[in-house]
């Protein structure tokens, strides 16, 4: 896939647009899907939101072998918009489910939110999981998440949850980041969680590089935020390089 074969524009303030939208109570499999080269577009105030694959369902929904982005080509995936007073998010699944979700075995790659805003609402991850109920991330290989921003409140990820309840197990994940993101100062985390969920994380490879900016924000490996009822981390290599920054921290947890 190149860049922008496919571009999205909307002129309202803060748009959202995805590729599969499923808000089903049924089963559904998405599955086998190749997603690449599209853009969204925005004046330059107003933001262009995305996600490739967004679930919303109720019942049962398994998310796998997809491949979004693209492997070899910067940007596959892009926000376009420089989005300096509104939210734009860019992600490859997000999943606000109240059923069973099933994300495994797909590749997500170099996706981009050109954003300039100094804005959490502003970021860039590869899976989402929002919403309750149970779900399991398995066997996903995630790298080249970026962000344009130099400000120090944005944040990429490459699995960012903040689920209310229900459980989450992520095992045999691949997550490679901040090669691209040398001199970035917002904050750069493998797995950042943040959610209420009984979670589980087994056997996971995360890699974290590059170096900061002038800030002093941290990046991580792996990350846990807020609360949860329990947490077990388990048989994970996770590592984290990434140097520079302002009394910046890089730990991998």
């Amino acid at each position: 896939t190149g860049t922008g074969s496919v571009t999205l524009t909307s002129s309202i303030t803060t748009a959202t647009s995805y590729v599969i939208n499923n808000q089903s109570s049924g089963t559904v499999i998405i599955t086998q899907n190749e997603i690449g080269s599209v853009s969204t577009s925005n004046s330059s105030t107003q933001g262009h939101s995305f996600a490739a694959i967004y679930n919303n369902g109720t019942g049962l929904c398994t998310i796998s072998n997809n491949i979004i982005g693209s492997t070899a080509v910067t940007g596959s995936i892009r926000g376009q918009s420089a989005s300096t007073a509104n939210i734009q998010f860019i992600y490859g699944v997000l999943s606000n489910n109240t059923g069973t979700v099933n994300i495994n075995n797909n590749t997500i790659f170099n996706l981009l939110n050109n954003t300039t805003r100094n804005d959490v609402a502003n970021s860039c991850s590869g899976i989402v999981l929002s919403g309750s109920k149970t779900n399991t991330v398995t066997g996903n290989f995630i790298s080249d998440i970026d962000c344009s921003s130099t400000g120090a409140n944005n944040y990429v990820a490459g699995l960012y949850s903040d689920s209310y309840g229900g459980t989450l197990t992520a095992y045999n994940n691949i997550i490679y980041l901040g090669r691209n993101l040398d001199g970035k100062n917002y904050l750069i985390h493998g797995i950042y969680n943040k959610s209420g969920a009984a979670e589980n994380f087994y056997h996971n490879t995360v890699y974290i590089s590059g170096t900061a900016g002038t800030s002093s924000l941290l990046s991580s490996a792996f990350r846990k935020g807020g609360w949860s009822t329990s947490l077990v981390v388990k048989n994970n290599i996770f590592v984290n390089i990434r140097t520079g920054g302002s009394s910046a921290k890089h730990p991998a947890i």
